[in-house]
């Protein structure tokens, strides 16, 4: 995967890429028109846009999907797409959903808050991440939520980075 992301610097290799892959018919369709479709509605070149997670994260935030009379679940199905894409070409990192509850120290404390819907959604992303990262609950600190910020900016799509680690403290 180390030789890819060196390979990729703009939406035109992650379009290469996906080529070349060994998809199904289906999905190498699916996914080269969320690109394809996604720049068209920025208004950008595919070639011209870095394959950066902040980069792409401000191309998508000026898109409005309405004014190009696409509808929310449309949006929703193209950014999927646009997603699973970047994430095959190693520009953004997969979100790792449910591999909390997989963790024997971190299964405990989201279950004691599963009936709490603000703690345990505003948990999920970060305990997730922690899960992935093989941090405890109990080393949690300072730095760890800095690095998951560090993570949330540089390696995911999340509209607001740094909305979801203000809550992080909060949470507790």
């Amino acid at each position: 995967m180390a030789n890819i992301k060196n390979e990729i610097k703009t939406l035109g290799d992650v379009l290469e890429l996906v080529e070349r892959a060994n998809l199904a018919p289906w999905q190498l369709r699916d996914l080269k028109s969320a690109i394809t479709r996604i720049a068209e509605m920025a208004g950008v070149v595919p070639t011209k846009v870095d394959a950066d997670a902040t980069v792409l994260r401000v191309t998508l935030a000026a898109i409005r999907p309405a004014a190009h009379g696409v509808t929310p679940k449309t949006w929703a199905n193209l950014l999927s797409r646009f997603r699973a894409a970047l994430r095959l070409a190693g520009v953004i990192d997969p979100m790792g959903q449910g591999s909390a509850m997989q963790e024997p120290a971190w299964a405990p404390l989201l279950q004691a808050i599963a009936d709490d819907k603000r703690l345990s959604c505003g948990l999920a992303s970060f305990s997730n991440w922690c899960a992935a990262q093989a941090v405890a609950p109990q080393q949690v600190d300072d730095v760890v939520v800095q690095r998951f910020h560090s993570w949330l900016e540089n390696r995911t799509l999340w509209p607001r980075p740094r909305d979801v680690v203000r809550r992080v403290p909060r949470l507790g």
